[in-house]
């Protein structure tokens, strides 16, 4: 996604979609569960204070007949641009994953949330395009649900006022939303769900 002076900021997915069971267990209390999996990572070898992030779009949406998967980040140049990096893959049925370079998003819905005085888009439609000409995927996400609105610095057990400032300040201190909506526009995923999340940086 990034290459800055010989290091790396690298997205890797290598189960895009999966069938899981398992069993999560809290304390006294065990629930199992059968659905559908994901998995991916974010290496980087370049320091927080050096990434140029201003915000990342990320989600994935999973079914029975297809899941799709898409990544676009924001960076900020030394003159002050602003430049778009997106990743996209999808696959239908039994037919060959789709690959996509190019991600237009536009939100819709702005809801601002009073914790962190930013917004999150309760309303998404993102299109894949793989290559051109090429396949193209439209999909809208509504009915979006909050699952988590907070300062990144405030939720990973960074009790000490000096190491949330500390976080804050090298890290860009970022903020982030968790959304969970519903797919519509692709009958292979109608319906479906979509897990899917905004983080800003740069934020005083």
């Amino acid at each position: 996604m990034l290459e800055q002076g010989g290091r790396k900021l690298v997205w890797r997915v290598p189960i895009p979609s999966a069938e899981v069971t398992g069993t999560v267990a809290i304390g006294p209390h065990t629930v199992s569960f059968c659905g559908l999996g994901y998995h991916d990572f974010v290496q980087t070898d370049i320091p927080p204070w050096q990434l140029p992030l201003r915000e990342l779009l990320w989600g994935r949406a999973l079914g029975k007949d297809g899941a799709v998967i898409w990544n676009r980040l924001r960076f900020k140049d030394r003159d002050g641009a602003t430049r778009d990096v997106s990743r996209g893959w999808w696959r239908a049925g039994p037919h060959h994953p789709q690959t996509s370079s190019r991600l237009p998003v536009e939100p819709a819905s702005i809801t601002m949330h009073s914790g962190t005085r930013e917004a999150f888009p309760a309303r998404l439609r993102i299109s894949l395009q793989a290559g051109r000409p090429g396949p193209r995927m439209d999909l809208s996400l509504d009915e979006t649900r909050l699952m988590l609105g907070a300062n990144v610095a405030d939720v990973n057990g960074f009790r000490n006022r000096l190491e949330r400032w500390l976080y804050r300040t090298f890290a860009g201190n970022p903020v982030e939303y968790k959304l969970l909506s519903r797919v519509h526009g692709v009958d292979w995923l109608e319906g479906a769900l979509a897990a899917h999340e905004r983080v800003l940086w740069g934020r005083r």
